[in-house]
């Protein structure tokens, strides 16, 4: 396989109308001047999404690979993803979500300018057109640092995020800092990215003087 600088991790169960959105939008990824890859982590064991992946991969123009995490939970389906990764970089994204066109070259982007080891970005909800919505429900689907880009932030959880895999993957390392068992990284030792885990990621990264930067232009949309 050729080498790729960034690698984009899309953990996915039993949706496989919001996983397509989700794969073709960074398929349509624009000003991207680095080679990348997709790697759909299937949390299902009966491969719900196999089939998803093969009808995209014979059409797109980025490299795009499937892997299986039978065992339940989001942590297990990133760790295998990063383990399954190649990118210097490593991206998250959710199946219910949708990248904009300039989501990965504005990450990559302030990462370079602002010398970041984690760079995140606002996640905009996208409901239902004709549907009441309530001020409660935008709030609560909706995560902006309300910040320019390149700014160091102090808090922020691992969706919409690029990672260096060199300062923040790195896999006994982040065991240890992190300080979590093995009971939560499972068969791959290199991060520990439960949801409810995020805040801890991050403050340790902060710790260990990792800089999370702000990139106000790489924006995702929650599908409602």
């Amino acid at each position: 396989m050729s080498a790729v600088e960034v690698s984009v991790l899309i953990p996915t169960f039993r949706r496989p109308e919001l996983l397509r959105a989700a794969i073709e939008s960074v398929l349509a990824q624009e000003q991207l001047a680095v080679d990348a890859e997709i790697v759909v982590i299937d949390n299902d064991p009966a491969g719900s999404a196999r089939g998803v992946v093969a009808d995209i991969a014979s059409t797109g123009a980025m490299e795009l690979r499937y892997v299986c995490e039978p065992r339940p939970g989001i942590s297990h389906a990133r760790n295998t993803g990063v383990a399954a990764s190649r990118g210097a970089y490593v991206a998250f994204l959710d199946d219910d979500e949708a990248a904009s066109p300039l989501w990965l070259a504005s990450f990559l982007a302030t990462m370079q300018a602002h010398l970041g080891d984690v760079v995140v970005g606002p996640v905009r909800p996208r409901f239902p057109d004709g549907v009441p919505v309530s001020a409660y429900a935008r709030r609560i689907y909706e995560r902006d640092a309300l910040t320019s880009t390149g700014q160091a932030i102090e808090w922020s959880g691992i969706g919409n995020s690029l990672l260096r895999r060199d300062r923040c993957l790195a896999a006994q390392a982040a065991a240890d800092r992190i300080g979590i068992g093995d009971d939560c990284l499972g068969d791959c030792r290199a991060a520990a990215l439960a949801e409810d885990l995020d805040p801890l990621v991050t403050v340790r990264a902060r710790q260990e003087g990792h800089v999370l930067d702000h990139a106000d232009n790489a924006l995702m949309k929650l599908v409602g």
